[in-house]
């Protein structure tokens, strides 16, 4: 399997972020490096999860 790789668009300053920290796998709320949030939805942090877990390769684009 490949290495899990989350793709993060900021709709407020437009930054790309690859993340392939642990802590997307946490209740922790994930930033920019300006300090924009990204609001993640169940759906999208149980795919991240199955993720990390080497079930599935994850590309979620989040403009919120």
């Amino acid at each position: 399997m490949g290495r899990s790789c989350i793709h993060f668009s900021c709709r407020y300053c437009g930054e790309q972020v690859i993340c392939i920290d642990a802590r997307l796998n946490s209740e922790d709320l994930l930033t920019c490096s300006k300090g924009h949030p990204y609001l993640l939805t169940e759906e999208q942090r149980e795919k991240i999860n199955l993720a990390f877990k080497g079930f599935v390769e994850a590309r979620i684009d989040l403009f919120i």
